[in-house]
Order: C-alpha cells, then sequence, then structure tokens
C-alpha cells in the first residue's frame, strides 16, 4: 500500500488524495495504478532469526525444567527418607510447581495473548487455593486471594480487547478514558471484596478517593474531546494520524 508524502499516513491503493492532508498521491507503477499488487513489488520479510530464537527458548525451557525436577527430587527426599513433615515442603512443592506453569506462559509456549492471560489466572488462582487446603489457619486465600485473581484477569483481557479496537482509532483519546474508567472501577471492587471477607460489611474509604477523580479525569477527556470545535478536532486528528 502507498504511503502520503506529505504526512507519512498509509493509505489504500485506489486513493488519489490523502484523507488528512489533501496531498496528492502520485501513482506508482505496480502499486497503486490498479495494474499490480504491492506484495508482488515488495515481498514480506523473512524472520531470519525465528530458528534462533525458538531453540533459545527451548534451552531456557528445558533449564527451568531441569532446575523444578531437581527442586521436585530434592523435596521428595527430604520427605521420605529424612521423614521431614514441614509445612514449608509442602509449600515448597507448590511454589515449583506453580513457578514451572509460568514459565511456560512466560516463554510463549500457549498460543495467544488471551489465553496466556487466562493461564497466569488459572495458575495463580490454582496456586492460592492449594496454599489454602494445606494450611487451616489460612482463610483469606479462598476468600480474597481468588476473587481478586479472578477480577484482575477479567480487567487484564478488557484491556487487551479496547487496546486491540482502539489502537488506530482515536487510541490517544479512548484509550486513556476507557483505561481511567477499568482502574477506578478495580479499586472498589478490590476493597469492597476485602471488606465483605473481613468484616461483613462495606465501608468504602481509599478507594472512593482513587475513583473520583479517575472518573472525573475520563469524564473531562470525553468532554474536552467531544467539545472541541470541528476545526480544531480535524487539525488534532492529522497531526496525531487518529
Amino acid at each position: 500500500m502507498p504511503y502520503c508524502p506529505g504526512c507519512g499516513v498509509e493509505v489504500e491503493s485506489v486513493v488519489r488524495s490523502c484523507p488528512l492532508c489533501d496531498q496528492e498521491i502520485p501513482i506508482i507503477e505496480g502499486i497503486n495504478d490498479g495494474k499490480g499488487r504491492a506484495d508482488e513489488t515488495f515481498p514480506a520479510p523473512a524472520n531470519i532469526y525465528g530458528k534462533k530464537l525458538r531453540r533459545l527458548k527451548n534451552q531456557i525451557f528445558f533449564s527451568v525444567t531441569l532446575v523444578v525436577a531437581c527442586a521436585l527430587f530434592t523435596l521428595g527426599f527430604l520427605h521420605s527418607f529424612l521423614h521431614m513433615q514441614s509445612m514449608s515442603i509442602q509449600y515448597g512443592v507448590v511454589g515449583v510447581v506453580s513457578a514451572w506453569f509460568y514459565a511456560l506462559l512466560i516463554l510463549g509456549y500457549v498460543p495467544g495473548i488471551n489465553h496466556t492471560i487466562m493461564g497466569f489466572g488459572i495458575v495463580s488462582a490454582l496456586l492460592v487455593t492449594g496454599i489454602d487446603a494445606m494450611d487451616s489457619q489460612i482463610t483469606w486465600a479462598r476468600g480474597i486471594g481468588v476473587p481478586l485473581i479472578v477480577l484482575a484477569t477479567a480487567m487484564a483481557l478488557a484491556v487487551i480487547r479496547i487496546y486491540r479496537r482502539f489502537r488506530h482509532k482515536n487510541q490517544y483519546v479512548v484509550i486513556p478514558i476507557y483505561l481511567c474508567t477499568c482502574v477506578s472501577i478495580f479499586c472498589p471492587a478490590i476493597e469492597l471484596i476485602i471488606d465483605l471477607h473481613l468484616t461483613g460489611a462495606v465501608a468504602l474509604s481509599w478507594s472512593v478517593i482513587v475513583f473520583i477523580p479517575l472518573m472525573t479525569l475520563a469524564c473531562l477527556l470525553l468532554g474536552l474531546y467531544l467539545k472541541l470545535p470541528e476545526r480544531l478536532r480535524s487539525k488534532i486528528k492529522k497531526k496525531l494520524h487518529i
């Protein structure tokens, strides 16, 4: 696809004038003359480091797996042969296994950012649940930890979806508005979960201090953008290519 010689924005091959700066788009043979395709003139570049990166990633994951196996063997030896019944051994097993799954996710063996985020949420929830099941004195894990993990996972998925949807359309205005809104909702939800678990009653305090300025900022950004004169908004769009 051709680019505008005036502002540099990418335009469709059938466009003859830039929609942002009205600059005339010159006709280039084989690109936007209707007789050829851009991929015939400019082939897609090949990633020459793909095999090296995959090999390095596999080596790192193999090393992590070896360390995890050695740690599990050591913990099993302490438990079986030395008859150590310490709670720290159980914590160690759960922590080491969770670390292996985290490494699996960080190194990108799970395809897709959404699946990776959900994987982090599932592993974290299982880790917290395992700690709660091992120690009866811990009461916060399932009552506070799991709800917060589910909430954080949902918010992360929402942020990724918002970014993908608006990264090429008014991203400098819409994305900050949605981020402020998400954070302002996330903070009261955190305090609500903690209050209900500890006291059984709702007494919001610090989250309100966070909620009010962030929502005010989001409303101001949205209001200023919508109420700006069309001529000024057009200039902003041309400058920021939105």
